[in-house]
């Protein structure tokens, strides 16, 4: 029995009770409600509001925990897609993997991010913030930069150089108590220019 269930058949228990004890007829041949049937009225429609009150605040809260999780889910998987996509690009000599602190590493690369003019190489680094911004710089190899925020909540992220180049990506996303761990392995494309 589901726990609203439980509580409508207390209520209904107390109230059913209450009128046995007091000895009156919940419902008078046309004399209207007695003083006491009027507060047993009352009293049933306050606990059928909390009642009510009650499923809505912890619909409520289930529905704010869903939009967090789907939030922190979005940003974790939009950040490590993008990291993949790029270092798959990248020229496997020019990656470089810096640790900032236990919790976050820095990648550097070249790598075209133009798939028409694969000559073009711009420098891409990936760089988690301590305010929990993933940021992402590009430095154009005609000059000039731009930097871009790839996610927020980054609690931690790490790069591994892995065999035969490969490259492991774990990232932690975590707000309000909620955290998503993701990772994935890339193999950049690009050979070592000559």
């Amino acid at each position: 029995m589901s726990r609203i269930t439980r509580m409508i058949a207390n209520i209904s228990n107390k109230a059913f009770l209450l009128a046995k004890f007091a000895n009156i007829r919940l419902i008078r041949n046309k004399k209207g409600l007695s003083g006491v049937e009027f507060i047993i009225a009352i009293v049933i429609i306050s606990l059928i509001v909390i009642v009510l009150y009650d499923i809505l605040r912890e619909t409520t809260n289930a529905y704010k925990y869903q939009d967090v999780q789907t939030n922190i889910v979005q940003q974790a998987r939009t950040a490590t897609e993008k990291m993949a996509r790029e270092i798959r690009q990248a020229d496997i000599s020019t990656i470089t993997i810096t640790t900032l602190d236990a919790n976050r590493d820095r990648i550097d690369f070249s790598a075209p991010l133009e798939l028409e003019n694969p000559d073009d190489m711009q420098t891409v680094r990936y760089e988690p913030q301590l305010n929990g911004d993933l940021q992402r710089t590009v430095t154009y190899a005609a000059g000039g930069s731009d930097t871009n925020v790839v996610a927020t909540y980054v609690t931690k992220l790490y790069f591994t150089l892995e065999y035969e180049g490969q490259i492991a990506i774990r990232i932690r996303v975590a707000n309000n108590a909620q955290t998503v761990n993701l990772a994935t392995k890339v193999f950049p494309r690009n050979k070592p220019q000559q």
